[in-house]
């Protein structure tokens, strides 16, 4: 009985002493840059996102952030729940409304070096400690336009589109990126995208792709071959080079269609065969 005492006493302490990890911080405009009249609304998440259920829902590793009206700044804070599913994660974030016009980045993950940047060189944190990170949004090319279904196509709802914009560099790996469903009956798709231009070389590529899109549509990556967007193409060597530090708004994206698969036509080979051996 006294050992079976020690080890709930032990037990029951470990329990106590252990703790879920917290992430702080601030996240900031760039310099002289202030929240519109309606602020600035951010998602701050770990990479990979985490969530744990309990009796009162359930907890995320993420917090959503507004910058005030006139504001630079704001400060979020957030726990990744105990235990940890990850050794190190990554730290992300996203803007959901607001930063129209403010030409800002918009979406990346975060490296202590280099600042706002894509996976491949985000800085990982470990995640048994606290740690206290500060994140300033930076300068941006800013890309808005369309993705547009084919002429006479109307989404079903299970469409999922993916723009990218990636670094020109062929030896980076670096890209950015805005993603989401299609509704039913909707037909295109808006999208705004901040870049950061201040670490990357030359230029950028744009990309779209389409997930279960059907028979008619290619799900293949897609690229741009004008200043406009449209038309695009399957072959890598008709990209578009888009300069950097210049904006770029209403790209029109029309995703290439493809010819369904046909039905097989009956075969009577075997048919033939069977009359000749009679």
């Amino acid at each position: 009985m006294k050992t079976i005492s020690i080890i709930f006493i032990l037990l029951f302490s470990a329990v106590n002493i252990s703790h879920a990890a917290t992430i702080s911080g601030t996240i900031s405009l760039p310099a002289n840059v202030t929240a519109g009249s309606s602020g600035v609304v951010l998602d701050v998440s770990t990479f990979p996102l985490q969530f744990e259920f309990t009796d009162s829902g359930f907890i995320v590793s993420s917090d959503t952030v507004t910058i005030a009206p006139g504001q630079n700044s704001a400060s979020y804070t957030f726990e990744i729940p105990e235990p940890p599913s990850f050794d190190n994660y990554r730290l992300s974030f996203e803007c959901t409304s607001g930063c129209d016009g403010l030409g800002v980045t918009t979406e990346g993950l975060w490296s202590v070096s280099e600042g706002v940047t894509s996976f491949v060189n985000a800085t990982e944190f470990d995640s048994s400690v606290d740690n206290s990170i500060a994140i300033l949004l930076e300068s941006a090319d800013t890309f808005s336009g369309i993705v547009n279904l084919p002429e006479s196509v109307a989404a079903t709802g299970d469409e999922f589109i993916i723009v990218n914009i990636r670094d020109s560099n062929p030896f980076s790996l670096s890209s950015f990126s805005v993603s989401g469903f299609l509704d039913p009956g909707q037909t295109s798709f808006p999208f705004t995208l901040g870049v950061p231009n201040g670490n990357f070389n030359g230029g950028w590529f744009v990309e779209v792709s389409c997930l279960s899109c059907g028979d008619t549509i290619s799900e293949a990556t897609q690229y741009t071959t004008t200043l406009a967007g449209d038309p695009l193409s399957l072959l890598e060597g008709q990209r578009f080079f888009y300069r950097v530090f210049n904006d770029y708004s209403g790209l029109s994206l029309t995703l290439i269609t493809i010819s369904p698969p046909s039905e097989s036509s009956p075969t009577i080979v075997p048919v033939l065969g069977l009359l000749l051996d009679d």
